[in-house]
């Protein structure tokens, strides 16, 4: 290999190496990857990158356009309007092997991300919204492009996309602790970013009635953090979650890890799919009720909360998920073929 080659691969290693733990640098022999982002979704996209560096043979970097207010992990953040950033999620994008992309991606002449883009070399992940609001356009982008896509088990996301992949949202349940039995007053937290989506005036008419007939209190939770969130959560004991698109998201993950009875709309797609998911299933027509049953019944709100922990660890373990990303990456560089043995992208490696 001409020097000048090998010096160009090791300033490549140096920008992807920059939050690979520095013992795990020599063992890194895949691709390079770039995962750009509009926003920051949830967080997925930075616990996917940590996860990348941490665990696979592969390298990453996380470039997120837009910032804000909940906190999240970080590599690059581009409306921080740091000139150096910039430029150094320009020679991320020149220099990557495989991208992933966390919704439609963004058209910026600044980093010729499209332009980079093709079949064998990238995922577009979607988390709801946008692909509900563009369905037809996204989709024949994707029809025409040939790129993969990646959603939820949500039926709004997908009945104009059919040829989308499923992959669940991630959840570390080990980084909250399990709220303590209740004690006097009950709490019931309802995070919402948007109360018209969230159906946040159903919860507020039915915690008022129920407010008047038991030791309950209801609290909202929006315009804070994720960390102050999830404080809130600490001393709570069943969150509303929402009844818009027939899905849980990961706010609800969140607390049914936290042991809360969680009570949420599911669609017959979603339940097509996992139909013994521990989510109190409501309608725009019983929420009250559906509450009402766990204030009657206190007892069972321990036996509830411990359902939704074990399913939490069981089909939201980020591991697990980071696995079914590397074999979809695998399939999209390498087409369909047969694995010679499980686990060959992490570091470490599964028996057969």
């Amino acid at each position: 290999m001409p020097s000048s080659e090998k010096t160009g691969n090791a300033a490549k290693e140096r920008l992807f190496e920059k939050h690979v733990p520095v013992a795990l640098r020599s063992k890194k022999s895949g691709f390079n990857i770039a995962i750009v982002a509009d926003f920051n979704i949830a967080g997925q996209l930075t616990k996917l990158f940590r996860l990348i560096n941490n665990h696979t043979i592969h390298r990453a970097r996380c470039i997120v356009f837009q910032g804000d207010y909940l906190s999240y992990d970080r590599d690059i953040v581009l409306s921080d309007n740091d000139s150096g950033q910039w430029e150094e999620a320009q020679e991320i994008i020149a220099k990557a092997d495989f991208f992933h992309i966390g919704r439609f991606p963004v058209r910026d002449n600044r980093l010729a991300l499209l332009e980079r883009l093709s079949p064998n070399n990238c995922v577009i992940q979607y988390f709801g919204t946008q692909l509900r609001q563009n369905a037809n356009k996204i989709y024949s982008w994707h029809q025409n492009k040939q790129i993969t896509g990646i959603g939820a088990w949500d039926f709004t996301m997908i009945q104009n996309a059919p040829f989308f992949y499923h992959i669940n949202m991630m959840f570390d349940s080990a980084i909250v602790q399990a709220v303590p039995e209740p004690q006097g007053t009950i709490r019931v937290v309802h995070p919402t970013t948007d109360r018209r989506i969230k159906k946040t005036e159903l919860f507020l008419d039915a915690i008022k009635v129920l407010e008047n007939k038991y030791d309950v209190k209801g609290i909202v939770i929006e315009g804070k953090t994720n960390e102050e969130c999830l404080a809130l959560k600490g001393s709570a004991h069943m969150t509303f979650d929402q009844i818009s698109v027939g899905i849980y998201g990961v706010s609800a993950i969140e607390s049914l890890a936290m042991g809360h009875v969680v009570f949420g709309g599911i669609s017959n797609f979603a339940a097509s799919v996992y139909p013994d998911n521990p989510l109190v299933w409501v309608t725009p027509y019983n929420v009250e009720q559906k509450i009402e049953y766990f204030l009657k019944h206190p007892e069972l709100l321990s036996t509830r909360g411990k359902m939704g922990r074990e399913w939490v660890k069981r089909y939201h373990d980020p591991l697990k998920i980071l696995r079914q990303f590397l074999y979809i990456y695998d399939l999209v560089r390498n087409g369909h073929n047969f694995m010679t043995a499980p686990d060959e992208q992490l570091l470490e490696k599964e028996n057969d």
